[in-house]
């Protein structure tokens, strides 16, 4: 049963946000009327409210990906296609101030949280792990030791928050296994034809209804492409351009330069194709996106799960922990903040399976966007709340909330089916270290007066090293509002 956020339930405060030690395994199913008691018997109750959320955010303002729409504009980008820029730094900055501000307010972080009570965990890009220091240094704040970000050596390795062109979408033979509830199974395969129909995935039991050949074919007509199916999605991207008058004199590969371009500070497009960008070009990558994570109008299940499936069931775990830590009597979570910094598709797919897609209305997701998943104790239970807050410049906006097991049935379908082949949290080792960070940002001269200071590797030296880091970021976050104030081009490097 879905609860409208006005529904709150009442009960003691506090917000018990998705934690954990996404650990192997996933045979501890919590039920509601389990998490209603503790191991006497009766409900446990704490005389204050616990600290515990997860995160789920996009990296910072980045460079294009492909290719730059004029040597001027390649000129900005001094890091190079793809990187992470120097508004994004400070963007990802003011994300992390606000996510503290936030949380801090509701008494749920605080000084004197631990190092060790923050997990991070990025995807390997390097914009993607800039993004995740500078928003953990402020998010931190300074009495607190900036805690570890643990990621894998490169794309290949990294199974859960990064994501490629599946092979077996878009070019093999395939069936779905859309199945219905136990006693619904013999029923007309109309039931279940429908390919938004979530609950044909609940139970996840019977046979296939239909076959679906080539899936990523019929997401190729659908768009009156007829050509047999490729195994990129380019063909489809440039139909989506052309489904847009303001657009359509571009390429795709244009049309995403010059979104990316747009946010940096000094750039200046043809007035038509900054038309394009601020306009209909975030509908056209909305599209690719999700016929690329096989969301929205180009729902897919079994696509679906291979992109968010294993990050799914690692929530699904923490919420599990989450509520087990609040009912058991020497429960203990691993650590209680997590944060989990990914790509744009990613965080489609989590808000399809959360089930508040619409709330980007047709609209890729900002940079730094983020999704936070928090679970409510209260007198009848527990209630888990969906929080957005779709880039810098959007307010925090409660989206969604549910009962406990409402929750588990919303996300099932979209959760890992073979659990023993998820790459869960303690299995990532490799920590991308403040030295390696003052070394990426060292490529703009904004940051080379730190990155001495940053080779310290000593507790005491690193802790001066974070101070100095959060600083410097703040420094430049406040140099960038203070250039937009002023509608100027003067470049920030």
């Amino acid at each position: 049963m879905f609860i409208p956020v006005s529904d709150r339930s009442p009960g003691r405060p506090g917000v018990v946000i998705t934690s954990g030690g996404g650990g192997r395994g996933h045979d501890h199913l919590v039920t509601d009327s389990a998490a209603e008691r503790g191991t006497n018997g009766r409900r446990k109750r704490k005389a204050a409210p616990s600290a515990n959320f997860l995160q789920i955010i996009r990296h910072a303002d980045r460079a294009p990906i492909h290719e730059f729409t004029s040597p001027e504009s390649a000129k900005l980008f001094p890091r190079g296609l793809g990187e992470l820029t120097s508004e994004g730094l400070s963007h990802a900055t003011q994300q992390g101030a606000a996510f503290r501000q936030y949380y801090t307010k509701q008494g749920l972080l605080t000084d004197k949280m631990k190092s060790n009570e923050i997990y991070i965990r990025s995807s390997p890009k390097r914009r993607v792990l800039m993004s995740a220091s500078a928003f953990s240094a402020a998010f931190t704040g300074t009495r607190t030791r900036m805690p570890p970000i643990f990621t894998t050596a490169n794309d290949e390795d990294e199974k859960v928050l990064t994501v490629h062109e599946s092979l077996q979408y878009n070019c093999k033979t395939r069936a779905h296994h859309v199945t219905a509830p136990l006693n619904s199974a013999r029923e007309s395969s109309n039931f279940c034809t429908s390919l938004g129909e979530i609950v044909c995935e609940n139970e996840r039991v019977g046979t296939p209804f239909f076959p679906s050949i080539y899936p990523f074919a019929q997401v190729l007509a659908r768009h009156n492409i007829s050509d047999q199916p490729l195994c990129n999605s380019t063909l489809l991207k440039e139909q989506f351009v052309k489904e847009y008058p303001d657009c359509t004199n571009y390429t795709y590969s244009i049309v995403e330069a010059a979104i990316s371009e747009i946010h940096a500070t000094g750039a200046k497009l043809d007035s038509a194709l900054e038309k394009c960008a601020r306009g209909d070009g975030p509908k056209i990558q909305f599209k690719a996106l999700s016929a690329k994570a096989g969301v929205d109008a180009d729902f897919d299940i079994e696509r679906a799960r291979e992109v968010i499936g294993p990050l799914m069931s690692i929530v699904s775990k923490n919420v599990d922990d989450a509520v087990k830590s609040d009912t058991i009597e020497g429960m203990k979570e691993d650590a209680p903040v997590r944060i989990y910094y990914t790509h744009d598709h990613v965080i489609l797919a989590v808000a399809q399976a959360l089930g508040i897609i619409s709330e980007f209305d047709g609209r890729k997701p900002e940079f730094s966007s983020a999704i936070a998943i928090e679970t409510w104790s209260s007198s009848e239970g527990f209630d888990i709340k969906i929080v957005m807050k779709n880039g810098l410049d959007s307010p925090f906006k409660s989206v969604a909330k549910f009962r406990f097991l409402d929750f588990k049935t919303r996300i099932t379908p979209y959760t890992e089916v073979d659990q023993n082949g998820i790459q869960w949290d303690e299995q990532v080792k490799k920590v991308y270290t403040l030295v390696q960070f003052g070394k990426d940002t060292g490529s703009e001269s904004t940051f080379s007066p730190t990155i001495p200071r940053l080779r310290t590797t000593s507790d005491k030296g690193q802790s001066l090293t974070y101070e100095i880091l959060l600083v410097a970021l703040m420094v430049l976050g406040v140099v960038g509002v203070l250039v937009k104030r002023r509608n100027t081009y003067t470049r920030m490097y």
